[in-house]
């Protein structure tokens, strides 16, 4: 609880130092440096954000990344993992894997499916937004891209597989100011 209400304070206290950068109110008490009129406002209310939203005790903690370790899902069942402010490896060891849902917000994904048996004709579905994805697939899969990008993109640095017995995977992306980076 004293979390959230310091989170609230730094908040409001970003949100007024930004209305007096911005001429909307005056605030003459405060900071008259004018890096500080648009820097430290959008720093505390980043902090505010990440005080107030994230949760740390849902996952395990492997120095920075959240590892989550054989996963599965059921049959057409997508994964959703939504990582904001943090980061999140996942490693399917030989478990069916049918697609997932990825969102991103200041944070990252690494989905480890080399050892996974991927169903033909997955989906994976990402939004980056300030964030980033690393698939890592393994070598007899082909990858149809489909994204949308803005100051970001899809890396996919493979051979196209033209084998008739290559699974597909589909991968969807939208990304602004992130990406997504494929690897073999």
């Amino acid at each position: 609880m004293k979390r959230i209400i310091f989170g609230i304070f730094i908040l409001a206290v970003g949100i007024m130092m930004l209305l007096r950068a911005m001429g909307i109110e005056q605030f003459e008490w405060f900071f008259e440096t004018k890096w500080q009129a648009y820097i430290l406002p959008a720093l505390l209310i980043c902090i505010a954000l990440k005080l107030i939203f994230y949760r740390k005790s849902h996952h395990k903690h492997d120095e920075h990344l959240h590892v989550q370790e054989n996963f599965s899902t059921k049959s057409g069942e997508l994964l959703k993992i939504n990582a904001r402010f943090s980061g999140y490896q996942y490693n399917f060891d030989g478990k069916k894997f049918y697609g997932a849902q990825i969102n991103t917000f200041l944070g990252g994904v690494l989905m480890n499916l080399r050892d996974a048996d991927i169903e033909d004709g997955s989906e994976i579905n990402i939004c980056a937004f300030m964030g980033g994805v690393e698939l890592r697939l393994p070598k007899d899969v082909r990858v149809e891209v489909n994204s949308s990008c803005f100051c970001g993109g899809v890396k996919n640095v493979r051979l196209l597989n033209r084998s008739e017995n290559a699974k597909v995977l589909h991968l969807n992306a939208d990304c602004i100011l992130g990406g997504v980076d494929i690897k073999y």
